[in-house]
């Protein structure tokens, strides 16, 4: 018999993803309802707060587990207090000129459950609209705040292309204010994981998923990615890719070489249930970082190795500092061997998680590339994790999953070793070579 065939086109082209934490926990509130204070005094755009309004308005109406009440007054932004906020910052915007929004997320390691959640925009660096017109000069306040809603709610990026939560968005656009099957079916997969953690969820109600009812979440689900995606992705981050790659030959094997029914319906059965596992979810949303703007705009750009790395609270944020032995300095003022330390938001501290998606992710002992410039007193990579390539023999990759970017294509996220340095080298004095 033919199974292969069967089972790529038994699943659908569906790729919707929930929130995953450092820990590799899937980051939900532990309630039915939150609150959420909205400061849109410093859009620049009237009607910014009701377009956030009617941004959380379109989960609810598709079955969103969580009930949002919003409430305009001022939003201090991330503090550690068990607030959640949505506001607009101004001035001595410290995540890059790329990033035009960010959701930052205080949670529990060890239960994975959130204790706060704030939306920052990005009013430094870009201009907001709330007039639907498709004014490429701006971003539509309610367009970007539908996708980040459905960041804050649990849910992750999709691969669909029309739905709210595909991983790239342009200038003006408009077309995610409303709501994709694809959308819909990722809440039915948050609906299930709060079941599955004991947090008290409505019971879904069987519903056509092309036809969703206000009053009632959807329940069908047929999966959230084709076979080949799939096989590279888990609910619980990365690191199961080859045990779950390895369960599906098995599982393919086993139909391959048996008759028996019984173990074929079994087989399938355990296959769907790994392939309905949801992906890793992407929030921070930049602007794409072109491979010379990397060059141009790093003031320090190495070669090392990951030595050392430690979470600290920095005021009301934590931050992780990692330590890196230098081996080439293409760019700034360093020698080999000299040690750099590079500041990313986001770590551990005890049982306090906070979770920055798209931020540069490094471990110790691996081997780096990075491009660095100074903001806030502390050195970062430039545009997030678009700065930091891990190099693997005489390959660079970066990891650029949980990135949402607008205004064009995500840039390349594997490239030749030779060619970063082929591309800072009219900037590398000798030093360190």
């Amino acid at each position: 018999m033919c199974v292969l065939p069967l089972l790529a086109s038994a699943v659908p082209a569906h790729g919707f993803a929930l929130r995953v934490g450092k820990t590799g926990k899937v980051l939900v509130f532990n309630a039915r309802s939150v609150k959420l204070t909205v400061d849109a005094s410093k859009a620049g755009a009237p009607g910014a707060a009701d377009a956030v309004r009617a941004a959380f308005a379109s989960w609810s109406a598709a079955g969103s587990p969580l009930r949002v009440d919003i409430r305009e007054d001022d939003a201090p932004g991330v503090r550690g207090d068990g607030r959640n906020d949505v506001a607009w910052v101004t001035d001595n915007w410290e995540h890059g000129s790329d990033v035009v929004a960010i959701t930052l997320t205080l949670f529990k390691a060890s239960s994975g459950f959130v204790s706060e959640s704030d939306i920052i925009f990005n009013a430094v660096d870009h201009r907001f609209s709330t007039a639907g017109d498709g004014d490429t000069s701006r971003y539509d306040v309610q367009n970007v705040a539908v996708h980040e809603a459905g960041h804050f709610i649990g849910l992750g990026h999709s691969e669909v292309g029309p739905s709210t939560m595909f991983a790239t968005t342009p200038p003006g656009e408009v077309a995610k204010r409303d709501l994709d099957a694809d959308d819909r079916e990722a809440l039915v997969a948050l609906i299930e994981e709060l079941g599955r953690r004991g947090v008290n969820t409505p019971q879904p109600v069987s519903k056509d998923i092309t036809d969703p009812d206000p009053e009632e979440p959807l329940i069908e689900r047929v999966g959230d990615g084709s076979l080949a995606t799939r096989i590279g992705c888990s609910a619980v981050g990365r690191g199961g890719e080859n045990g779950l790659g390895a369960t599906l030959l098995v599982l393919l094997a086993l139909l391959l070489l048996t008759r028996r029914r019984v173990r074929v319906v079994a087989a399938l059965s355990l296959l769907a249930a790994l392939l309905a596992a949801p992906s890793v979810a992407r929030a921070t949303v930049v602007r794409a970082v072109t491979l010379r703007a990397l060059a141009t705009r790093a003031t320090l750009v190495v070669e090392g190795r990951v030595v050392a790395q430690r979470s600290r609270y920095r005021g009301h944020l934590i931050v992780t500092e990692s330590v890196i032995e230098t081996r080439r300095c293409h760019k700034g003022t360093c020698s080999r061997g000299a040690r750099v330390t590079l500041t990313t938001l986001g770590g551990v501290v005890g049982d306090v998680g906070m979770h920055v998606s798209g931020v540069a992710q490094l471990r110790v002992g691996e081997r780096v590339f990075v491009f660095a410039t100074r903001r806030a007193g502390a050195l970062r990579t430039v545009g997030l994790a678009q700065g930091l390539f891990r190099l693997q023999g005489e390959l660079a990759r970066r990891d650029l999953t949980q990135l949402h970017f607008v205004g064009g294509s995500p840039p390349a996220a594997t490239l030749q070793i030779a060619t970063l340095r082929a591309l800072v080298a009219p900037s590398a004095a000798s030093r360190g070579r």
